[in-house]
């Protein structure tokens, strides 16, 4: 639009997306209709949300002229209501006053050639169909596995950290009697509590030995082999 930033910092020849006609219906408004997209409108259309229209109006608001028209993000006109359609980049270009082919763009879509028979069609939509079902299956398979690797790692975690509660509980004296399937049902902090409750029973001492024998002295026969080879007693040994 001419006096817009846009105008101002681009230069000519500007990029055009595409040429559309006017239709002014009576009692119901203004309608724009692209009639053929440029290659840079097939390239880049995707890029934007939708087209915007920026018309002149009169006192009464009426519009009375469409002097500019572009791809925007997010196209709005205060005042005006817009029934939009949405753009695309796989739309092919279309002569002036064709009418558009959906046949021939769902074909273009599916990587077919625009004369593709219906039965072609439906089988690319139902191979499509079915290599999404595929995806969606591997997806969810993958998603059990690496929950299943994560509890497994969770309850070996889990059992670990019980197992050294009661290690700890019998390095204090304490006797721990629980059975498998009882310590299975309990969290780490139930065995904790558990433990925490026991009266020593086992006096510490009786845990280590109460009497440390000397270690033998060597025999005569020992003594003298050690100073025929010449050895300490510690080599000896």
């Amino acid at each position: 639009m001419p006096g817009s930033r846009e105008y101002e910092r681009t230069r000519e020849p500007r990029a055009i997306a595409g040429y559309a006609e006017v239709e002014c219906v009576e009692g119901e408004g203004v309608y724009l209709n692209v009639t053929r997209w440029t290659p840079d409108g097939l390239a880049h259309a995707r890029d934007y949300e939708d087209l915007s229209a920026a018309p002149v109006t009169d006192a009464d608001g009426d519009v009375v002229a469409l002097p500019s028209v572009a791809l925007c993000r997010a196209g709005a006109v205060p005042g005006i209501e817009f029934v939009e359609c949405p753009l695309s980049a796989a739309l092919p270009e279309q002569g002036q006053g064709d009418d558009m082919n959906y046949k021939a763009i769902l074909a273009k879509l599916l990587g077919l050639g625009p004369d593709a028979e219906d039965e072609a069609i439906r089988a690319a939509l139902d191979a499509l169909d079915a290599d999404k079902a595929k995806k969606d299956d591997e997806a969810k398979a993958a998603q059990e596995a690496l929950s299943a690797r994560v509890e497994a790692l969770e309850k070996g975690r889990e059992e670990d950290a019980k197992q050294r509660v009661i290690l700890s509980a019998r390095m204090e004296g304490k006797q721990v009697t629980l059975s498998a399937d009882a310590l299975a049902k309990l969290s780490v902090e139930d065995v904790e509590k558990h433990v925490a409750a026991l009266p020593v029973t086992v006096p510490l001492s009786a845990l280590t030995p109460g009497i440390v024998k000397e270690p033998a002295k060597p025999s005569a026969i020992d003594e003298g082999i050690m100073r025929n080879l010449g050895l300490t007693e510690e080599d000896f040994k």
